[in-house]
């Protein structure tokens, strides 16, 4: 007697769905295979990075959640010393 197969769904991580600052995130209630989660920034707030990631058949994100900054604050203003 054969046992039965155990399908168990893929799924991405569910920390790209939390909220970003100064943004809003448009996520499905699902985190499978396909899922596609959309970014957005606040009016005076401009996005670095992409506006849109989606779960890879690897169980991955396909990209980097996004930051909003101010506009009238240039990211390349900061100094690394």
């Amino acid at each position: 007697m054969s046992s039965p197969l155990l399908t168990v769904e893929l799924q991405c991580p569910k920390e790209a769905l939390s909220p970003i600052e100064f943004g809003t995130v448009l996520a499905p209630d699902s985190r499978s295979v396909g899922s596609k989660v959309i970014f957005s920034c606040d009016e005076g707030y401009i996005m670095y990075g992409t506006a849109m990631i989606h779960c890879d058949e690897n169980g991955e994100w396909s990209g980097d959640r996004p930051t909003c900054w101010s506009k009238s604050i240039n990211k390349y203003h900061f100094l690394v010393v």
